[in-house]
């Protein structure tokens, strides 16, 4: 249970005074400590928070995402890996999605970045109906 701190006499009555009438009294806690949880099969591990910093960078699509490790080790910035999950053509965007989650997965399992930076996604009408069954894909 978390114990209730005491605040100052002058600070209720500031506080009492900015609060909109009828309104709750606010109780300011302690902030107790909560051991991590255990993983279980899927889940990813806890971030790293030890260390230099280490960004997971996306440039998300469907077909083909690229990725890079980059480590700040000093004064520069070092790029650890890099590469692209490629999908086929023929494989459906729900599987494609799939696919990416997965890669990620082992990305993260292995590198153990603490900061991740995702492109912006934009989102295309193709023209040619022929060549794209659906009306928007996702790049």
């Amino acid at each position: 249970m978390a114990e209730t701190s005491t605040i100052p006499p002058h600070a209720r009555t500031r506080a009492a005074a900015r609060a909109p009438r009828g309104a709750a009294p606010v109780t300011h806690r302690k902030l107790v400590a909560v051991a991590a949880p255990a993983l279980t099969p899927g889940m990813l591990p806890p971030p790293n928070t030890a260390g230099p910093s280490r960004v997971l960078a996306i440039d998300p699509a469907l077909r083909n995402t690229g990725w890079a490790i980059v480590e700040r080790q000093g004064r520069k910035n070092v790029a650890l890996a890099w590469g692209v999950i490629r999908n086929p053509p023929k494989l459906l965007p729900s599987s494609c999605l799939a696919e990416i989650a997965r890669s990620f997965r082992g990305l993260i399992d292995q590198y153990r970045p603490n900061v991740c930076g995702i492109e912006a996604t934009i989102y295309v009408q193709k023209l040619h109906r022929d060549h794209y069954p659906c009306d928007g894909h996702q790049r």
